[in-house]
């Protein structure tokens, strides 16, 4: 069979010859190209097919006779690169964290509640417990607590999982600590500490028996007047109500006057000032924080403390902890879907810890990541859509994202929520024009003319009107590999829409695979060719902070489910969106992802690489040059013996053309590819060489 084995590589290059050959822009029509791809495609199948059945020595003779594939690529891998304490904690549908040394060890451990919908198994759905060890918080276990939390009929009659939010403190003055549960109904639970067994306490004994309570209940506890008994501020949707202890009956004092809002109103009471009385810190559901200090027992608000000018998400529950050992406290909000986000404080000066290492953060509701060259030196810019706050624009400086000013879009900010961008030279002039999906609104164009962006009109967008679904998270790309660029777009219950490109028309494809693909809501579609094949696959986040994998395999896309999807393993909360791009200059596509939190996450691709087998790594031994490349780029490679072959691969990695290579060195004409950063792979049957290069 070695015979049959080499006439396909020798028809595999003659097409990919051809292919060149159109690409050196002779004149090949469309659907001449179009049979050609179609023709390499069956050609590796049939290779792959082969391949899988050799066994080792006959791959061992086809390496050494120069016959093995031209390019193989190890499977994708990636691990998420972070020093945020929790960013692999997430609370059920909530996050209320409470921090408190359980074990006794001279350190805070964790307990995080999240949301309730089963009376039986209530305490393991919404308490999770981390112990703080060397490692970090290690998840351990919970007991002692009733089933249903003494919230049986609650659970049973809401329409809705129940949100609870905790706070344990010594009530009844006997060592240890009991537990009060504020509840999303508007209930308010009192679980007495007896020996380690939380007893749930009715009737008589409920010091808040005879009190009803607004939705949204969020408590807090502590002796205020230093009377010795233990007093409650007790926040809602209402406001906030200060409680005092009468003979351990809690008595309303009436709303808390605040000049800020108290409307959904979290409290936390904790020694602000170090005077050695607890202090009211508040926050709301516009993530306002207001301060109170403690005066002889009466909360006086203060305007100048540094925790006022931080701005953190609604709707978030508060804790304190000295997570960095530095000897003052950080600030820690815990927020629906159960995400928690850190503020480091350094000298009264708080500011945000990334849930990644390329100290990326972004403000607002939801966070769409896109790369683009947008400033034109060579390397991909990031833009970062956030609901009600536009685009935020992140300058690539040698590696790093610093944020800058763009002006450029000010309307997306003004459009109906939730705006995804997709770049992408959809009219063919060689610059990238800028498509922006939203909740409600028609797609919005801005036409890219040499730098300039124009938004254009109804009657000027072809796009407007195209998608009228909610929620349209749009996609630029090439899924028919006949060189110009489709559109998918995701919708808000999950199914995706494909609009094939037909000379500058977008038509849509009611059947196929693409559009029998439908994800649990919020679906919101990005491209890379994570196979390295030479076409671009999907990869789709969805509502439940899921990423899912579609292989593009000749124009039908297959899900990889389990250990075959290489984001199998990670959650990220809610309303996951991916952008591939190569983040550490190591030659492969790593992934940015953004979720319905402003979470911004890194995934380091580390094995993801082109390679050939076991072929040797020469890539230092290789010249490229001019690099930046305007046109023609010269390559030597003076270790290139036998026959090779050059690949060019964008930034998300996929592949656009190849030549043959035979000799030291030669030349590759680039003046068709558009800005941007590149990669090239040199390679033969014993050796590889991968670079990366800039196209001005």
């Amino acid at each position: 069979r070695l015979p049959y084995f080499r006439s396909l590589i020798v028809k595999y290059k003659r097409y990919q010859r051809k292919l060149a050959r159109h690409h050196e822009n002779r004149p090949v029509t469309r659907s001449r190209k179009s049979w050609i791809v179609k023709r390499l495609r069956q050609l590796k199948v049939k290779i792959d097919q082969y391949l899988a059945t050799a066994g080792l020595f006959k791959k061992a003779a086809l390496l050494s006779a120069g016959l093995m594939p031209i390019v193989a690529v190890d499977a994708q891998s990636y691990q998420l690169r972070s020093e945020h304490p929790f960013y692999n904690i997430l609370g059920n549908g909530a996050a209320a964290p409470v921090f408190m040394d359980v074990d006794a060890d001279g350190d805070d451990d964790l307990f995080v509640f999240g949301e309730a919908s089963d009376t039986l198994t209530a305490d393991t759905e919404a308490i999770q417990y981390y112990e703080n060890q060397e490692s970090g918080y290690v998840l351990g276990t919970i007991s002692g607590y009733p089933s249903d939390l003494g919230l049986a009929t609650v659970i049973d009659t809401a329409f809705l999982d129940v949100k609870l939010v905790p706070a344990y403190v010594d009530f009844d003055v006997d060592g240890d600590l009991d537990l009060f549960i504020g509840a999303t109904v508007g209930e308010l639970r009192y679980l007495r500490n007896e020996d380690g067994e939380y007893q749930v306490v009715t009737g008589a004994e409920d010091p808040f028996d005879a009190v009803e309570f607004s939705p949204d209940t969020y408590p807090a506890f502590g002796d205020i007047d230093g009377d010795g008994d233990i007093d409650a501020f007790i926040g809602s949707s209402a406001g906030l109500k200060f409680f005092s202890n009468e003979n351990g009956v809690m008595t309303d004092m009436g709303e808390v006057a605040a000049s800020g809002s108290t409307e959904q109103a979290a409290p936390l009471l904790f020694d602000l000032d170090d005077d050695g009385d607890l202090d009211l810190l508040v926050g709301n559901k516009y993530g306002e924080l207001q301060v109170f200090v403690n005066d002889a027992g009466t909360m006086i608000q203060s305007t100048d403390h540094p925790l006022v000018a931080l701005e953190i998400p609604g709707y978030s529950n508060l804790a304190l902890s000295d997570l960095d050992q530095d000897g003052d406290f950080d600030l820690i909000t815990g927020v629906s879907p159960g995400v928690m986000q850190v503020y480091i404080n350094d000298n009264d000066q708080y500011s945000e810890l990334p849930f990644n290492t390329l100290n990326i953060l972004s403000s607002g509701t939801s966070a769409f990541p896109e790369f683009v060259d947008f400033d034109g030196d060579g390397d991909e810019d990031l833009f970062i859509a956030v609901d009600d706050n536009g685009l935020q624009y992140y300058e690539n400086q040698d590696g790093a994202f610093v944020p800058g000013s763009s002006d450029a879009f000010v309307e997306v900010a003004d459009s109906v929520g939730f705006p995804k961008p997709a770049f992408g030279d959809y009219d063919g002039d060689g610059d990238l024009d800028l498509l922006v999906g939203n909740y409600n609104d028609p797609l919005l164009l801005y036409q890219n003319n040499e730098g300039s962006y124009t938004l254009l009109d109804s009657l000027q967008n072809p796009f407007h009107g195209l998608s009228e679904d909610l929620y349209q998270a749009p996609e630029f790309v090439d899924l028919d590999n006949d060189g110009d660029l489709d559109l998918v777009v995701g919708t808000k219950y999950g199914a995706l829409q494909y609009f094939t490109n037909n000379e500058g028309t977008y038509e849509q494809v009611m059947d196929g695979s693409v559009t029998g693909i439908k994800v649990d809501g919020y679906a919101v579609p990005s491209s890379t060719d994570l196979d390295k094949d030479g076409d671009m696959d999907l990869v789709v986040g969805n509502s439940y902070g899921n990423l899912l994998t579609y292989l593009n395999n000749d124009g039908v896309f297959e899900e990889q489910t389990g250990a075959d999807n290489p984001f199998n393993d990670f959650d990220f909360a809610s309303e996951a969106a991916a952008a591939f791009s190569d983040l550490d200059g190591d030659g492969d596509i790593d992934v940015l992802v953004g979720n319905l939190v402003s979470g911004i996450f890194f995934l380091e691709n580390v094995d993801g690489s082109v390679s050939v087998d076991n072929r040797d790594d020469v890539t230092d031994q290789t010249g490229i040059y001019p690099n930046p490349v305007t046109s023609v780029m010269q390559i030597e490679a003076s270790w290139n013996t036998q026959p090779g072959q050059i690949n060019i691969y964008d930034g998300k990695g996929a592949h656009l053309f190849g030549k043959p290579f035979n000799g030291l060195q030669t030349q590759i004409d680039l003046s068709h590819l558009a800005p941007g950063n590149y990669h090239i792979s040199i390679v033969n049957a014993t050796k590889k060489a991968v670079k990366t290069f800039v196209k001005l």
